[in-house]
């Protein structure tokens, strides 16, 4: 977790020109609540009532969710999630987010 945290904020800080570079010792502290979050949420049960829907990072191209959060980082893993990959919500009218939805809606997934 920690590699891919270091990967995401020094590749925007170089990526976008911020005027604060990320401190190195920061990292541990952020991914260890990044887990802890996660850990809470999962043991919250709360994915079991509603529909939990991850939009992760294209396999092949870039876009504008960060490659760093693809489908083993960018998703929690539970049962009953749905791992939706970016290019699937950039299309035209409809977009494959609310085509998805309104399926889910109908019952037909």
């Amino acid at each position: 977790m920690q590699d891919k945290i270091s990967q995401f904020l020094f590749t925007a800080h170089n990526q976008y020109k911020t005027a604060v570079k990320p401190l190195l010792s920061s990292v541990k502290w952020l991914a260890d609540a990044v887990i802890e979050i996660n850990g809470l949420f999962i043991d919250s049960k709360v994915y079991l009532r509603s529909h939990l829907i991850s939009i992760v990072a294209n396999d092949s191209k870039d876009g504008l969710v960060n490659n760093v959060f693809d489908s083993s980082t960018g998703a929690l893993g539970v049962p009953f999630e749905n791992q939706l990959p970016e290019s699937l919500i950039q299309t035209e009218e409809p977009t494959g987010l609310l085509k998805y939805l309104e399926q889910l809606k109908d019952g037909k997934l």
